[in-house]
């Protein structure tokens, strides 16, 4: 699981580790000791960072090369030796992730408030609907309230808050430009009424970002309405699947949402390498949660799996190493951000050397389904020590 260059520098620690351990044989029986700790960050760490080696360029490689390089000299080293060094390796890994969040935190931030405004807009929407039920509204207004009017509530949602008077007076023209629609037909429209509800759905159209020539457009569609709303057949009560139909078709109106920051990644191929040629299978044999029964008769134990996995993700944090099945293919991952309410997360790998953002949902499903899992300092060290024991 690691680069060339990190596999170089494991190898310069051999002759260093072999001399610790023939003069302190207690080693074997100290998983504690700063050397385990050392070997056990190099490979995790190195696992899911490219950076972490020490032909690295820069000031973390020659930080490395320095901490290695006072191991190869001392003859022999002693566990202070391995202590300074590993002081370095976490020193230089906290700069690595200090890095990457820097790179990665503009960039989820704003997907983060993409999504949360997607989830608004869904659930305000799917109101609006519930109020024209019912109601002999035009299509024309049906269309301006499930389209345009739901987006502006939504901006001003998650601007203002949903309890805000900001929102609750834009909600209550809803149920007012329904009434002026709803009208006895040849009944004339109070002016007050006509200026209130056009001045305040400009007004919300503008803070919500609509292009001025959409707002224009729908503005005035909205005016001939409001004046005739008799001028075309009422639309018939929307059913769900009609419902449904009449968001879709606003959404495919509305401009289109910018790329995804994170870009889907490819499985990354190891060339050259046969599937079986490594001597300990630490990428394939390091073990996962249990999978959490999701069929299981008794209520109380659903409960207590859901709410172990509800624990284990409000317990993720910057920094900590996970196992994690995605793209096909076991994985480790380390989570380089998450939102303050722990609904979306970014891991990054040596996975194509991308980024991985995951809603709450996708994340809750993999930790459920047994494919995601937290790797504890001292694990690789454990494994490798258990797999050796069994091969002698």
């Amino acid at each position: 699981t690691l680069t060339d260059g990190a596999l170089g520098m494991m190898r310069r620690l051999d002759a260093p580790a072999r001399q610790l351990a023939a003069h302190e044989p207690d080693i074997w029986r100290s998983p504690d000791h700063p050397l385990w700790q050392l070997l056990d960050r190099l490979v995790s760490a190195g696992s899911v960072d490219d950076a972490l080696d020490t032909t690295h360029p820069g000031p973390l490689g020659a930080a490395l090369e320095s901490a290695v390089q006072r191991l190869e000299a001392a003859n022999p080293p002693d566990a202070e030796d391995c202590r300074q060094a590993l002081a370095t390796v976490d020193h230089v890994a906290t700069d690595l992730l200090g890095l990457q969040v820097e790179r990665v935190a503009p960039q989820a931030e704003r997907m983060h408030a993409q999504v949360a405004r997607d989830d608004i807009e869904i659930r305000l929407r799917a109101q609006i609907v519930q109020q024209v039920r019912g109601n002999t509204v035009p299509p024309a207004l049906r269309q301006f309230l499930v389209g345009p009017w739901a987006s502006a509530l939504a901006h001003s949602a998650q601007l203002h808050g949903e309890a805000s008077v900001q929102v609750q007076l834009q909600a209550e023209l809803v149920d007012e430009m329904i009434a002026a629609c709803t009208r006895p037909p040849g009944q004339a429209l109070m002016s007050k009424v006509f200026t209130r509800c056009v001045t305040h759905a400009r007004l919300g159209l503008m803070e919500a970002g609509l292009p001025a020539q959409r707002i224009d457009a729908e503005v005035a569609d909205l005016e001939r309405v409001l004046r005739s709303p008799w001028g075309q057949p009422a639309a018939p009560t929307p059913d769900a699947d009609a419902a449904k139909g009449s968001s879709n078709a606003v959404a495919r109106s509305l401009p289109s949402p910018p790329t995804p920051p994170f870009a889907s990644t490819e499985p990354m191929v190891e060339a050259g390498e046969p599937p079986d040629s490594r001597p300990l299978g630490l990428h394939d044999a390091l073990a996962t949660v249990p999978i959490e029964m999701t069929d299981v008769e008794d209520q109380e134990l659903q409960r207590a799996a859901h709410d172990a996995t509800e624990a284990w993700l409000d317990g993720l944090e910057t920094g900590v190493l996970c196992r994690m099945f995605m793209l096909g293919r076991w994985m480790n991952t380390q989570l380089v951000w998450r939102s303050r309410n722990h609904s979306m997360f970014v891991f990054s790998s040596r996975h194509g050397g991308r980024s991985h953002s995951l809603a709450r949902v996708a994340l809750r499903r993999l930790r459920a389904a047994g494919l995601a899992a937290t790797i504890e300092r001292g694990q690789f060290v454990a494994q490798a020590l258990s797999e050796l024991a069994g091969a002698h």
